[in-house]
């Protein structure tokens, strides 16, 4: 059951995610906000997992979770410069894939360090 919530997380939310943060107009506001998240996603990371020991396995899914959002805030940073620079159609939308696809590059990480932890 965690594994098919995970998966719909990871290759479902996250795509969503981006998609709605990317499409967004790229203005300076805009961009700058996109960026305070992002900051503020990975201090929060940082602080509950110095602070959060206590919690076990959901301070450490917190961590997971807050450290992946960042990374997808990101990526639609990277997708907003792309859009606002003079390349033509085709190599944005292909930009545009690479980046959404790149959004679950974190959970083959998470896949990874299970299958060699177990």
């Amino acid at each position: 059951m965690i594994d098919a919530l995970l998966f719909a997380l990871g290759f479902l939310a996250g795509p969503v995610i981006f998609w709605v943060l990317a499409r967004q107009m790229p203005t300076r506001r805009y961009v700058t906000a996109l960026w305070a998240v992002s900051v503020a996603l990975i201090a929060g990371a940082f602080v509950l997992r110095q602070w959060g020991g206590a919690h076990g396995a959901y301070g450490a899914l917190a961590v997971v979770l807050l450290v992946w959002l960042a990374w997808i805030t990101v990526l639609s940073l990277v997708m907003l410069a792309i859009r606002t620079s003079a390349l033509p159609q085709r190599p944005r939308r292909i930009a545009y894939g690479v980046t959404a696809a790149a959004t679950t590059l974190p959970w083959f990480g998470l896949y990874t360090a299970q299958m060699i932890a177990d």
